[in-house]
């Protein structure tokens, strides 16, 4: 038995372990009176954790207080174990956004999976998009990053990001070649995070092209969703200490009307006009409201939801929206026939015109409320609207007169040869070589390799080394 004293006059008797204030992992555990030497309380418990009671066997001669330690302080006897570890990825869009976007890029805490996305143009602000990233981590929350954990992507294995790892001691995590299951984390993430994307973009018939509004709403829900894994608190519970509000969240998407300041507009005019919602704007505590009528997006603070009307669907209801870009990509040889039953246009046929709003017809649906519910003037009739008048159509300059002549003016044409890269029938996949050798698709690829093999001299016929075996 050992002993120790503490600081409200008692000691602690007990065998040889670590112990904690609230649970002590021992067989027995007595708290005993440093004046007395006599025992004042027993915690007893039939399993290895052993919780302090209030089972008192003797009155102590002076009051005792049992402190919990907080988790903050632990934060601190640890060492702020915070933003040790970063996951990394980038994501390439076949989709160009609206903002000029192609890529997208995600940084990922390892301890609380607080999640951070930045829309890029190109490869090349990856590195500036991390050393700013890099600076905010050390700016707000007072730490470095000690490792950081990527693929093995050019964007990242480059000589700036090696300068940039030397200088501030930082190390870099790279996986292997074709092996994305060494950055596991940072794939899944972005496959949950494209997953909301279709979800949010689906569920309001917006265009493609709008995919960067639906990320960043993604990964504001992202951080404020509660998570099994972590006890069900939340990721910006666990890095700010804040629970979340979510009192303030709107449907994606849906039909909104934002009040028109007073100082822009005359007493005549309607005090709002319909916008569609596309998500919380990241510096300012409002919402960011797309304007149907000249595509333009404003920020606003009172703003009315018609959460069940989605305006593109009223645009899009004759069309069908492809979302399949946020799919994860398909092996070409398990493809059965997907796009089977579409035709594929020849080549000197115009493509079909974009996605973008077109707002006339759908502001001639939609009409904005009679009047904001503070409105003084609510209880006025709404004078009736007058239609938009046609504006006239612009006149197309005349171009000057084609001089080039071409050989497909006088006739002269190539028969061009299209190529259907849709596969009609899979062959599968064996596991050894002797059920090879009797599928007669597998026979001759293999006897084709062979053959090649042998026209391109790839082997040479030498002897056996002595002391050596050869293996059939």
């Amino acid at each position: 038995m050992t002993s120790c004293n503490t600081r409200d006059q008692s000691s602690k008797r007990f065998k040889p372990f670590p112990i904690d204030l609230l649970q002590v992992v021992l067989r027995q555990h007595f708290r005993v009176d440093l004046k007395t030497k006599e025992p004042i309380l027993r915690c007893n418990s039939s399993r290895d954790l052993y919780p302090l009671t209030t089972n008192f066997i003797k009155p102590p001669s002076k009051p005792i207080a049992l402190a919990a330690v907080t988790q903050d302080r632990w934060h601190q006897r640890l060492g702020h174990p915070g933003k040790s570890l970063l996951h990394s990825d980038l994501w390439t869009s076949p989709v160009l956004s609206t903002g000029g976007h192609r890529y997208y890029i995600l940084f990922l805490d390892d301890l609380t999976d607080f999640l951070w996305t930045y829309p890029l143009t190109n490869k090349s602000q990856v590195y500036n998009t991390f050393t700013n990233f890099h600076n905010h981590i050390h700016t707000q929350f007072k730490r470095k990053i000690k490792q950081f954990q990527c693929d093995n992507g050019t964007e990242y294995t480059n000589n700036n990001f090696k300068q940039f790892c030397h200088i501030n001691g930082m190390h870099f995590r790279f996986s292997c070649p074709h092996t994305s299951s060494q950055n596991d984390k940072a794939e899944r993430k972005i496959r949950t995070i494209n997953n909301m994307i279709r979800t949010l973009l689906s569920q309001a018939s917006l265009p493609p092209s709008f995919w960067h509004h639906a990320l960043e709403t993604a990964t504001y829900l992202l951080n404020i969703l509660p998570k099994k894994t972590h006890k069900f608190l939340s990721p910006s519970t666990l890095l700010y200490n804040v629970l979340p509000t979510y009192t303030h969240l709107r449907v994606f998407g849906c039909l909104c009307y934002p009040t028109t300041p007073s100082t822009t507009i005359n007493k005549l005019t309607n005090r709002s006009k319909p916008c569609v919602f596309l998500g919380y704007p990241s510096n300012h505590r409002g919402y960011k409201c797309f304007d149907i009528s000249n595509n333009q997006i404003f920020i606003s603070r009172h703003v009315q939801f018609e959460e069940s009307i989605f305006p593109f669907s009223i645009q899009h209801s004759n069309t069908t929206l492809d979302y399949n870009f946020l799919s994860p990509p398909f092996n070409p040889l398990l493809w059965d026939n997907v796009h089977s039953s579409q035709p594929i246009s020849p080549p000197n046929a115009p493509h079909p015109t974009s996605l973008g709003p077109t707002p006339a017809p759908l502001a001639q649906t939609l009409s904005p409320p009679s009047a904001h519910p503070s409105d003084p003037a609510s209880n006025t009739q709404t004078p009736p609207q007058l239609s938009p008048q046609p504006t006239p159509p612009h006149s197309v300059p005349q171009q000057p007169p084609r001089t080039m002549r071409t050989r497909a003016m006088d006739g002269i044409t190539k028969p061009k040869q299209l190529f259907n890269l849709n596969t009609t029938s899979i062959v599968p996949i064996l596991k050894t070589p002797y059920l090879a050798l009797s599928t007669p698709e597998w026979y001759d690829a293999m006897q084709n390799e062979f053959s090649a093999l042998i026209k391109n001299g790839t082997w040479e016929t030498s002897t056996t080394p002595l002391g050596h075996e050869y293996y059939s």
